[in-house]
């Protein structure tokens, strides 16, 4: 384990070409004729203006109408859509090196800037990535802003006892962690004991909701979510399905047989009425319980052939034939369930449960579940902020935020794919653009390529 205060001063003292902290910026900057897609609801605002003062959104309003400072850097809009900055709220980073350094993690951090990511939630966290949070933090570090999510399962206690998870859950908290992340492996009255807890001392609690060394597997959503849950990272073990109706489980262990158990739990969702979920989406969306369905990991085994360049060597290739079929048909159900929750008021986000820079698969899957362009950039931006605690000065693109948006070329309202038409990324002030996303792009695969050798 790296001490956390070490690290620190080390992130203090070296920083690599290319990551530099930003720049002062007490020049203000001018962003002209720009359409704005502040994110907060209002429809797309045309020919306005937004000024940046010491790092943060001063005004905003109708380019013929804002007075901007004589000393401001103007940046022409003309033509340009401005959206805030992406959020992916489940990330696993660095999960898939072989060895991990610190210079090779700041360049891969870089890499989320030049995909429009400017925030994520680390979904597994340590020192290591605590000591990155707070680089970022004082700015130290050019990277997307990060919130850190600390672990409690049995595997950090000496027995499976609740006081013993209690305890656990106290000393995340002491570490600093931003919330704290629960696992499909712990019973479902631990679970409410570590709600418990954490609730105590302000801190929000999220993840799975199932127990999975049981058959038939536990699921504990609902009484989660009473407890105080305040959010539910995927959509896999949802469904209420009755004992009679189950199909025979797989004859032989997870470990063993992982591609079937897969296949079981997805085919569950074949067995399920929209009558047997109603009461999970209201009860969550009365109780503004977010839900994070991570459709990118589930998509990435229905439709394997989408990802050819992320898989190339057939990991989630599972499969083939009537297995194939059975498996999309309840992936679909899964999205219709997103869907459903998203038009009872329920809170989307965009987390991918993913290692690389998968975010515009998940807005796309998002599109696909049926929720609107703009509810699907909400998911990713608004809605995401709100979850993570950052509402105050991130998400939405207002006076008094940070400036932390985008600049793209073309309408995201239009298509989608246009989120990756990027022209410019604005991180706390700094513009970076053309050659400079380049380079970040560049340093971040080569980082990646590296340490996964």
């Amino acid at each position: 384990m790296i001490c956390t205060h070490l690290l620190a001063a080390a992130l203090a003292s070296v920083l690599p070409a290319g990551l530099a902290a930003p720049a002062s910026q007490d020049r203000p900057i001018a962003f002209t004729h720009v359409t704005l897609i502040d994110a907060t609801g209002v429809p797309a605002q045309e020919d306005m203006t937004i000024v940046v003062t010491r790092n943060r959104i001063s005004a905003i309003g109708r380019s013929v109408e804002v007075t901007i400072p004589a000393s401001a850097q103007m940046v022409d809009g003309t033509g340009l859509y401005m959206v805030p900055g992406l959020i992916d709220t489940h990330v696993h980073l660095f999960r898939d090196w072989t060895e991990t350094t610190r210079e090779r993690a700041e360049a891969y951090l870089g890499g989320f800037l030049a995909q429009g990511v400017t925030g994520l939630r680390e979904a597994q966290g340590d020192e290591f990535r605590l000591a990155l949070r707070d680089a970022i933090g004082r700015g130290q570090i050019l990277g997307p802003h990060l919130y850190v999510s600390g672990e409690v399962s049995y595997a950090g206690v000496q027995s499976d006892g609740v006081d013993d998870l209690r305890a656990l859950t106290r000393r995340r908290i002491a570490q600093g962690f931003d919330g704290i992340k629960v696992l499909s492996r712990l019973k479902p009255q631990d679970v409410l004991g570590v709600i418990d807890e954490a609730r105590s001392q302000g801190v929000p609690v999220y993840g799975h909701t199932t127990y999975r060394d049981t058959l038939p597997w536990v699921d504990y959503t609902l009484p989660a979510v009473y407890a105080g849950l305040s959010g539910v990272m995927h959509t896999w073990f949802l469904p209420t399905v009755a004992d009679q109706l189950r199909p025979p489980a797989p004859p032989c262990g997870w470990r063993e047989c992982a591609a079937a158990w897969w296949l079981y739990h997805a085919s569950l969702w074949l067995f399920t009425a929209d009558q047997d979920t109603e009461a999970l989406i209201q009860t969550m969306v009365q109780r503004q319980v977010w839900l994070e369905p991570t459709l990118t990991f589930t998509d990435l085994i229905a439709h394997h052939d989408r990802y050819q360049d992320k898989d190339p060597a057939g990991w989630y290739d599972w499969y083939q034939g009537p297995d194939l079929t059975r498996f999309r048909a309840a992936f679909d159900e899964m999205k219709r369930f997103v869907r459903r929750f998203h038009e009872t008021g329920g809170v989307v986000l965009a987390g991918t449960d993913n290692v690389d820079y998968p975010l515009r698969y998940e807005l796309s899957l998002l599109s696909e579940a049926g929720l609107s362009p703009l509810a699907v950039l909400q998911a990713g931006t608004r809605n995401a902020a709100r979850a993570l605690g950052w509402a105050e000065r991130l998400g939405t693109v207002e006076v008094g935020k940070e400036a932390d948006f985008l600049l793209l070329e073309d309408n995201p309202l239009e298509d989608l794919r246009n989120l990756q038409r990027i022209r410019m990324v604005v991180r706390a002030g700094q513009l970076l653009e053309g050659a400079a996303l380049k380079e970040l792009d560049a340093k971040a695969k080569a980082a990646a390529s590296a340490a996964k050798r």
